[in-house]
């Protein structure tokens, strides 16, 4: 399965004063480029951490689009685009066949008021506005429709 890749205008680079060495630079973003799991992603980057101290917010958000890569590519996540003024994550539609409604609308209130619910062409859809954290935002979003499918308890 290609993973997906979130289309995401953000600055992300490891700069100059966290290491100038170019051959770490490269192994850190080769690393991060293979990372298949979210349990690998946090381990690395407590790694990163453990070897350089805190990250600058470039390699935070190195790691941030990783997790939302990693989350955009599961079965039911159908798209991850932003638009203007928003992001809009559209789920599959089996997914959104056999969420359970009330915990998704409940769990997505619990993140943020602002988050908007649609029901297009048998996909929900949604909404976020573009804020601070709208990245974090949305990797809440898709872990928390993961856990409002039906079959999860």
């Amino acid at each position: 399965v290609p993973e997906s890749r979130a289309n995401v205008n953000r600055t992300s680079y490891i700069p100059e004063n966290f290491t100038s060495n170019d051959f770490d630079k490269l192994d850190m973003y080769q690393k991060i480029d293979a990372i298949s799991s979210e349990k690998e992603l946090e381990d690395y980057r407590n790694d990163i951490i453990d070897q350089y101290g805190r990250l600058p917010k470039e390699v935070d958000m190195l790691f941030m689009k990783k997790a939302l890569d990693l989350r955009i590519s599961l079965p039911y996540v159908q798209s991850y685009r932003e638009i203007k003024g928003a992001t809009e994550i559209t789920f599959s539609p089996l997914f959104s066949q056999q969420v359970d409604g009330v915990r998704l609308f409940e769990g997505f209130t619990k993140i943020s008021k602002d988050i908007t619910i649609r029901y297009r062409s048998g996909t929900i859809i949604a909404e976020i506005p573009n804020v601070k954290d709208s990245l974090k935002t949305a990797i809440e979003v898709i872990d928390c429709a993961g856990k409002a499918r039906k079959n999860e308890n």
